[in-house]
């Protein structure tokens, strides 16, 4: 079977905007960083005057059958040209990143599907023109906190941004934060679906920031729109397959925006699940997969 490549983009909702300032260092630490490399801007932005695209996309994965045929056709097969610049012409351009960057550590014994993509694919990301990586998921620790690890010195190596995973949990809960000429925006990531409890960032262990008990999250959430003019959060909840969202995730939702978020980004299920307006913000449960292995070919990308 063919893994899904094709996206629709779908026009959502005009903010304000132009190109990316900010951006990762390029360093390459040993361990993993005690915070992301991007910083927090301490005020929010006085006076916007020009519009900004951000492009929100959903799970991509480098491996299996999409891996096979990188290895066949190049590191350009997984998007076409004209997607890959319509990323490109985004100020900011965002996915869920359903794998570890490495080939070191040990695949987790108790899972039915381990994901992670060799280091050299995460040339694909540059090439699609991504900005910013969401890292809370049920794979990002599929191969253990060294593959985390090896992650995010590769997102690091290429200036791609990312949040929702980390050495501890406040670098988990730290948001990327962008300076898109006068708008300051931050991203954050967190999962409602890890597969066991260690998967947790705590304030001693690495892990991905969950959001069972939304309280975390709803602080970040807050704080970020202190020194924010949008905060956008990627989500990873739902059920799998499922074609219409949980109540659960609409209940979080309205949390979420209640707390300051501007969008909601979901993912996890594989299939699109719709969106909808809570005050004017929107909601999109579920984007689909955007670069995977299986046929599903409902996806698409929210440009906003």
């Amino acid at each position: 079977m063919k893994p899904a490549f094709c996206a629709v983009v779908l026009l959502l909702l005009c903010l304000l905007t132009p190109s990316v300032l900010a951006q990762n260092t390029t360093a390459t630490p040993t361990t993993l960083p005690a915070t992301p490399t991007s910083a927090t801007p301490t005020t929010a932005t006085p006076h916007i005057s020009t519009p900004t695209t951000m492009l929100f996309a959903g799970d991509v994965l480098f491996d299996g059958t999409v891996y096979t045929r990188i290895k066949k056709e190049g590191l350009l097969a997984p998007i076409s040209l004209a997607l890959s610049q319509k990323l490109a012409n985004a100020d900011i351009a965002a996915i869920n990143l359903e794998m570890p960057f490495s080939t070191r550590g040990t695949a987790e014994t108790d899972k039915e599907f381990t994901f992670r993509g060799r280091p050299e694919t995460a040339s694909i990301l540059t090439n699609m023109g991504i900005d910013f990586c969401a890292l809370a998921n049920n794979h990002m620790l599929d191969f253990g906190h060294v593959a985390l690890a090896d992650t995010l010195r590769v997102l690091d190596s290429k200036s791609i941004r990312y949040a929702g995973a980390g050495a501890n949990l406040s670098a988990a809960a730290t948001p990327s934060s962008f300076t898109v000429h006068n708008r300051r925006i931050a991203i954050l990531s967190a999962s409602r679906v890890v597969p066991k409890p260690t998967w947790h960032a705590t304030a001693r262990n690495a892990g991905v920031f969950t959001t069972y008990d939304p309280t975390y999250l709803l602080t970040a959430i807050r704080n970020a729109k202190k020194s924010h003019d949008t905060v956008v959060v990627y989500v990873h909840w739902g059920v799998e397959m499922a074609i219409r969202p949980e109540p659960y995730q609409r209940k979080l939702a309205q949390q979420y925006i209640d707390a300051g978020a501007d969008i909601i980004i979901g993912s996890h299920p594989h299939v699109l699940q719709g969106f909808e307006f809570y005050k004017g913000k929107p909601i999109v449960y579920s984007l689909g997969n955007f670069i995977f292995t299986n046929p599903l070919k409902e996806t698409m990308a929210v440009e906003a």
